[in-house]
């Protein structure tokens, strides 16, 4: 337990006398701050711990964090983290942890594994683009959503997520809009787009959809839901007329495709009016059946004769 204003731990190595050290933390509890690299190249690791406080790595410490709990922020390039939460890390690629989710998308570039797991729910002030080919963004059973001050100058800039490069997934939580918001998700121009175990909730949304497919092929797989609100368009847009020309929507088999709220019963799916290009593949994979002028709607629910 720190004492005052110091540090519960602290190293201070002397670089002209010794060059590196090791320091292993096992199962602690630590009220207070924890500083590496001060003066020499610490290589530190903890596991088990639980620290009331910020763990801090300066550029000549190396920090692995793991199945531990800090109440503060996590500070350094060098810090990897692994099933630990923080106050200040909102996502992690290759184990490193990141304060920006667009900063970690960024990042995915270059990743081994171009994976971007959340670790805790997300707000954004300002639409969410999607630039980096490849990446899977693993929302780990939480949630993005809109802050009460999201802006955007114009109608393509009201997205909440927008996805600009091909070869995205979007998996396993939550993208909820708010009243600031057009479209929950929209794929613009892109190829190899997949949404796996996703909700998109366009409830408190202006206008707009849960989902936009702008020129794009887009694979729903896994158990997906949309939920539409009383200014929803419909649940899902094919629209061909933007992008390359064409817009196709997979369901792929064994998929489901949940609409627990349509308050003004508009189609679950879409084909933009007076467009060519625009397919969808496998309605009937997730109960849906054609409807009037490219409308796809919820088969009917079979009748159960009175006995």
């Amino acid at each position: 337990t720190a004492t005052g204003d110091g540090d519960a731990i602290q190293d201070m190595q002397n670089g002209s006398e010794k060059e590196g050290g090791e320091i292993t933390i096992t199962g602690g509890e630590f009220n207070g701050d924890l500083n590496f690299g001060g003066k020499g190249s610490a290589v530190v690791d903890i596991s088990n711990a639980t620290i009331d406080g910020d763990v801090t790595a300066e550029a000549a410490a190396t920090v692995k964090i793991k199945d531990s709990t800090v109440t503060g922020d996590i500070t350094g390039d060098n810090v990897t983290i692994d099933n630990t939460t923080s106050e200040n890390i909102v996502a992690t690629v290759d184990g490193k942890g990141y304060e920006s989710l667009e900063k970690a998308l960024a990042d995915a570039a270059t990743a081994v594994d171009k994976t971007v797991t959340l670790t805790k729910d997300v707000e954004l002030t300002e639409q969410l683009n999607i630039t980096t080919a490849g990446v899977t963004l693993n929302l780990n059973n939480h949630t993005i959503s809109a802050a009460d001050g999201f802006t955007g100058s114009a109608n393509h800039e009201k997205n909440l997520v927008q996805i600009l490069a091909n070869d995205v997934t979007i998996k396993n939580g939550t993208i909820k809009a708010g009243g600031s918001n057009r479209n929950v998700l929209n794929a613009q121009g892109v190829t190899g787009v997949v949404l796996e175990d996703l909700t998109l909730d366009h409830s408190d949304a202006g206008e707009g959809a849960p989902l936009i497919v702008n020129g794009s092929d887009v694979t729903m797989k896994g158990n997906n839901t949309i939920v539409l609100g009383s200014s929803s368009w419909g649940g899902i847009n094919v629209d061909p007329s933007k992008g390359k020309g064409s817009a196709n929507l997979t369901f792929e088999n064994g998929s489901t495709l949940n609409v627990p709220q349509n308050p003004n019963n508009k189609p679950v799916v879409w084909i933009e009016a007076n467009t060519t290009g625009g397919t969808v593949t496998g309605a009937e994979n997730v109960g849906l059946v054609p409807g009037p002028d490219g409308t796809y709607v919820k088969a009917p629910t079979p009748s159960v004769p009175d006995k």
